[in-house]
């Protein structure tokens, strides 16, 4: 009896082993799981050699240097208006006040199917979650187009780029 109860456990962790897989595969990349040794607390260094016009992103970004880390430990994650009703994003690292990362793509802010940007993002974590229409072409993980519809991207800042880790 023992014997057949072991056989018949084996089969059925067998069964339900690939199964557990696929539905990790498939869950959402959480904040936690991206975590950074610490956060740090400034003072934020001076813009690396910023332009001395008056153009809205250097505006952009001599605002967002007097911000506090909000992104991945030292970094200040900040967007703006880049044309034709779309925003884009830099990263800036607090530590050396260089702009080190922009967004891999503008994204609308509002599209015709009514979907809207959002990101989300914390500063205790390498994760960025961006939402919405992207306004140029975009590429899966396997480099495959994809076609231009509300989705969510899931990205790992790592050695200061933003690696696509998931998308919807």
């Amino acid at each position: 009896m023992i014997i057949k109860f072991r056989r018949v456990a084996l089969i059925t962790l067998a069964f339900c082993v690939p199964v557990l897989s696929a539905c990790a595969d498939t869950a959402e990349p959480q904040f936690e799981d991206y975590k950074v040794d610490s956060i740090f607390a400034g003072p934020n260094h001076e813009m690396d050699a910023i332009d001395q016009n008056d153009d809205k992103w250097t505006i952009y970004r001599r605002n967002a240097i007097k911000r506090k880390v909000n992104f991945a430990g030292h970094y200040i994650l900040y967007t703006g208006d880049c044309g034709g009703g779309a925003i884009c994003g830099e990263i800036l690292d607090a530590k050396t006040g260089k702009i080190v990362s922009g967004f891999p793509n503008a994204y609308q802010l509002d599209s015709p199917d009514g979907s809207y940007y959002d990101a989300g993002f914390r500063p205790e974590s390498r994760l960025l979650v961006i939402s919405g229409v992207a306004a140029d072409p975009e590429k899966d993980q396997d480099g495959k187009v994809l076609p231009a519809v509300n989705r969510t991207r899931y990205f790992e800042f790592k050695s200061n780029e933003l690696v696509l880790i998931k998308s919807d």
